[in-house]
């Protein structure tokens, strides 16, 4: 009950749980991204997620090797990893269209990866400063248990709001061409991304824009809900966790009580 009632490790979990509900956006959509936009085949469009998932692992390893070196706070660079992290998000929001370079778009997640590595690691650094060394194990259960959550609930609130927003669009796209009757065909690309690359002409550009709006749109949410976990993240303070110690009996009351023992 200690460690849950610490303001650091409370919001350090919750920091962690919206940074990660964005992060699990860029996960989930970038390969939509390239289905939909680019016309990428499914199997393809899994390896944008090679670059984004290297730089993750490479972030995490070097700060680990080149800065976290010895125990303390790591206030400062938390809050500049988790002040990157909205931008690098709102650069691949930037980049969703149809016309970004291909090595640029594998680029955006590779940063993005790169910034979350780092952010996680200093994060994990920092709880450690904020807690008695006797609490450690539960502090670290912990962060990881709410960085767990993070998937479901990245995925659930992600997906509400590109489906509603694709759907809008679509709708508003056909009605625009002139189009009628195409309700089959909303609720199909709404499931179907790789349907965007079967249609031709104004359907296809419909589609295509649709798909280009939804995205972009849930991307400046997901780096809304970043800066969000950026002031969560920059109120858990610096001040190093002490063991709490147990108060220690006087000890005339101590002698009494094992006089009042013996003559029991």
């Amino acid at each position: 009950m200690t460690v849950l009632r610490s303001k650091g490790v409370l919001l350090t979990c919750f920091a962690q749980v919206l940074l990660m509900m964005a992060r699990w956006t860029i996960l989930f959509y970038t390969p939509v991204y390239a289905i939909a936009v680019r016309s990428w085949l499914p199997a393809a469009a899994g390896s944008i997620l090679i670059p984004t998932n290297f730089g993750f692992a490479l972030g995490g390893l070097l700060a680990g090797a080149f800065h976290i070196r010895r125990t303390g706070s790591f206030y400062l660079a938390c809050i500049v990893a988790f002040a990157l992290f909205p931008l690098t998000v709102l650069f691949i929001a930037y980049l969703s269209t149809p016309d970004t370079p291909g090595w640029l778009y594998l680029l955006a997640p590779f940063i993005n990866g790169l910034v979350t590595g780092t952010a996680l690691n200093y994060t994990l650094a920092h709880l450690l400063h904020l807690t008695a060394p006797s609490t450690h194990f539960i502090s670290t259960a912990l962060i990881a248990t709410f960085r767990g959550f993070a998937g479901s609930f990245g995925s659930s609130v992600g997906g509400g709001i590109f489906t509603r927003t694709l759907r809008a669009n679509l709708e508003q796209g056909f009605l625009e061409k002139g189009f009628e009757g195409k309700e089959d065909l909303v609720r199909t690309l709404l499931g179907s991304p790789a349907l965007v690359a079967r249609l031709s002409g104004p359907e296809r550009e419909v589609a295509q824009g649709a798909y280009v709006n939804a995205l972009r749109v849930l991307f400046t949410a997901a780096a809304g809900l970043s800066v969000v976990a950026f002031a969560v993240q920059a109120g858990t303070g610096w001040k190093k966790g002490v063991e709490k110690k147990e108060p220690k009996v006087p000890e005339d009351e101590e002698e009494h009580v094992h006089d009042d023992g013996r003559d029991a």
